[in-house]
């Protein structure tokens, strides 16, 4: 009987998250200066402008932004269609800081102002 407990405990610890292991995470509150720095990162990985919604990263952990639009439609042979591939975004929670992931690079950035929390 012992036995199994012990095998059970065991069982159920290694189960758990490893310190310092990477979880995926959400925003919780984002204030405006965390949308800056989000809207900053995002525009420094696609080396583009874009704007965000106050929503962005709150309900889930990932964010896909659609390739821009063709600048005029002259010429195009499906004209309003988007052919660039989108970008995809993850945010995890790792050693307490928030840490947002362009996923098609690589590239990471530490959201200072940000709060996260694990899904």
């Amino acid at each position: 009987m012992i036995a199994r407990l012990v095998v059970l405990c065991a069982a159920l610890c290694a189960c758990q998250n490893l310190p310092g292991a990477r979880q995926p995470a959400v925003l919780l509150a984002p204030s405006a200066q965390t949308q800056q720095e989000l809207t900053q990162a995002v525009s420094n990985a696609l080396n583009t402008r874009v704007r965000l919604s106050p929503q962005a990263l709150v309900k889930t952990s990932d964010l896909t932004i659609d390739a821009p639009a063709p600048k005029r439609l002259e010429n195009q042979g499906g004209a309003g269609l988007i052919l660039g591939r989108p970008d995809h975004f993850s945010l995890w929670l790792q050693n307490g800081q928030c840490i947002l992931q362009h996923q098609e690079s690589g590239q990471e950035w530490i959201l200072k102002t940000a709060r996260c929390a694990e899904l």
